[in-house]
């Protein structure tokens, strides 16, 4: 809802105000090891607490009630959500089935490898989270009222995106063992290959991000999202069953079958947006110094 509203603000209050809890909790109530079972109530609280908190906001300083919808609007909003929602559970595919599907074909000490890989990676995802999750609204709204100006909002912002999240890749990649020693410790000297090989998702899912979530749903290209991620999940699974069953590689193969699916998913993301003309990246150094101009911009 907020999000929707492009009330911002509110969520970063909010998310700030629960996680506060949550730390002080932590230090407050767990103090000995027998009371690590505690860690997922508290988690809970946190995140009940936001929701009521978020909730009470709604209706006090928005005004908004309850309406029961009829069942017409039900289904419509099914219908018009769906390619949205079959494109969630293939994204799940992608992100969890490994982790699951590796413990099947290898010792617990790879799935733990490759666990902590994983979770490096998705922290340096996160950082653009904020960013990418703020513009939605806006670059939806702007791409229903005019269609070459939100192109070129996107064309800046994925200039941006990608200069960091490439610099983030390559620190990563360069300094895979020294991240993996600071961060897991030197018991998780092997997960430093796998962290080089996943590295590349540091700079690959940040600009799939701007392709899927800002480009092809804004633009109301909703079903070649779902196709596209649906054809990810069932690449990835295939891949990672044959690189542990047939090939034996564990961890190593974990990490290889994911950067391809998400290597292959960005690619076809870009020539769906490419098809229907709406060239995000346009990497010619007249197009890039057009992207800065904010005069260029207003004339379009």
């Amino acid at each position: 809802f907020f999000q929707g509203m492009e009330r911002m603000k509110f969520i970063a209050a909010i998310n700030l105000l629960a996680r506060t809890l949550f730390v002080l909790a932590i230090f407050l109530f767990i103090r000995k090891e027998s009371d690590y079972i505690y860690a997922p109530l508290i988690t809970s609280a946190g995140a009940m607490i936001a929701g009521f908190v978020s909730i009470l906001m709604v209706f006090t300083r928005f005004n908004i009630k309850f309406v029961m919808p009829s069942a017409a609007d039900m289904a419509q909003q099914v219908k018009e959500g769906w390619n949205v929602f079959i494109s969630m559970i293939s994204i799940s595919l992608i992100t969890t089935s490994n982790t699951f599907i590796l413990g099947l074909f290898a010792p617990l000490e790879a799935v733990g490898f490759y666990s902590a890989g994983e979770k490096i990676i998705l922290i340096a995802n996160k950082a653009f989270n904020p960013i990418l999750v703020a513009v939605f609204p806006h670059i939806a709204k702007t791409a229903a009222a005019a269609r070459d100006i939100a192109i070129l909002k996107l064309r800046k912002l994925f200039v941006l995106v990608m200069t960091f999240s490439f610099a983030a890749f390559a620190l990563i990649f360069i300094f895979s063992g020294a991240i993996t020693a600071v961060i897991l410790g030197a018991k998780f000297g092997p997960t430093a290959g796998i962290l080089r090989i996943l590295s590349p998702l540091a700079f690959i899912v940040p600009v799939a991000y701007i392709f899927a979530n800002l480009g092809l749903l804004p633009f109301k290209l909703d079903r070649y999202f779902a196709r596209i991620y649906i054809f990810g999940g069932a690449l990835n699974i295939a891949l990672l069953i044959t690189l542990l069953y047939y090939f034996k590689m564990g961890a190593t193969g974990a990490a290889v079958s994911v950067l391809i699916t998400q290597v292959v998913i960005t690619s076809l993301m870009y020539a769906a947006l490419r098809k229907h003309g709406i060239k995000i990246v346009n990497m010619d150094i007249p197009s890039l110094l057009a992207v800065f101009n904010r005069k260029a911009i207003t004339d379009n």
